[in-house]
């Protein structure tokens, strides 16, 4: 089975602040509600522009 991948879009944004959290979480780095908005906000004005993301849904 081949696993695709696409470019991430700005809906994607609240859930790649979450894996991000994970991310922080795992180094003993806890995150805020105001880092969320902040994160969520900054990838959605910046996707395209100076950073990009993609997304691999893990297949059923």
């Amino acid at each position: 089975m081949a696993i695709a991948a696409r470019c991430a879009t700005v809906d994607d944004s609240r859930e790649i602040v979450r894996l991000a959290e994970i991310m922080y979480a795992s180094m003993g780095i806890e995150a805020t509600d105001q880092w969320r908005e902040a994160a969520a906000r900054s990838f959605a004005t910046r996707l395209g522009a100076d950073i990009i993301g993609f997304v691999v849904n893990q297949p059923d």
